[in-house]
């Protein structure tokens, strides 16, 4: 049961930096897209905005590469909460198969002792 918490814990912290890092995208393209290279009367600027611009990429492809990551992850995880979810179901209609199989033994038992303790009548 507690690694069965533990598990959905670690699923909605995943899904929650997967939200997180959507949101840096969308940022990082509104940035792109409002990027406007000038005519440039100097080098550096020059510079500038292709180092600029370069940074953002580079930026877009790890935030690619982090979401791809933590969405492999969020897929085990929720391999491992359905194998989870299906042992613990097995176990408790396991229990709840031995719970009747106790109490059909116990009441054999109260049943053979009423039997015995009766007087015989002649």
């Amino acid at each position: 049961m507690a690694s069965s918490m533990k598990l959905r814990s670690e699923l909605n912290s995943q899904k929650d930096q997967l939200a997180e890092l959507k949101d840096m995208i969308e940022r990082v393209r509104e940035l792109q897209e409002n990027f406007v290279e000038n005519s440039y009367d100097k080098p550096s600027q020059l510079r500038a905005d292709r180092w600029y611009s370069s940074k953002l990429a580079d930026q877009m492809k790890i935030l690619k590469a982090r979401i791809e990551f933590i969405q492999k992850e969020i897929d085990n995880l929720n391999s491992m909460t359905r194998k989870d979810d299906f042992k613990r179901k097995k176990i408790e209609r396991l229990i709840s198969e031995a719970n009747i199989l106790l109490q059909i033994e116990k009441e054999k038992d109260q049943d053979k002792k009423a039997n015995f303790q009766r007087p015989k009548q002649s």
